[in-house]
């Protein structure tokens, strides 16, 4: 089993951040980014291969589920909220 490289951890953690950002909803837009981040933040110190490399196959599920959910998200109708709504240009 080879070491998976770190450029594609960077990837999976960059499409996660991304596909989190998809949500319509700022309360789950905000738990799927900080879900991710402390997904991250936990592992960081794991060295087995064999872990990491299942580590990395949970992150690629994880990223199928939160595109799915945000399309799905998306696809229904939401109430809008005070902190979704763009600010005013103040001029």
């Amino acid at each position: 089993m080879s070491a998976i490289p770190r450029g594609s951890w960077i990837k999976l953690y960059k499409d996660l951040v991304r596909a989190s950002n998809e949500f319509p909803q700022y309360n789950y837009r905000l738990f799927a980014k900080r879900r991710v981040r402390d997904y991250f933040t936990e592992n960081k110190v794991v060295a087995d291969q064999a872990k990491l490399q299942e580590l990395y196959q949970e992150g690629q599920s994880t990223l199928k589920t939160i595109r799915r959910q945000a399309a799905l998200s998306s696809s229904l109708p939401i109430s809008q909220q005070v902190v979704d709504e763009p600010r005013p240009s103040s001029v």
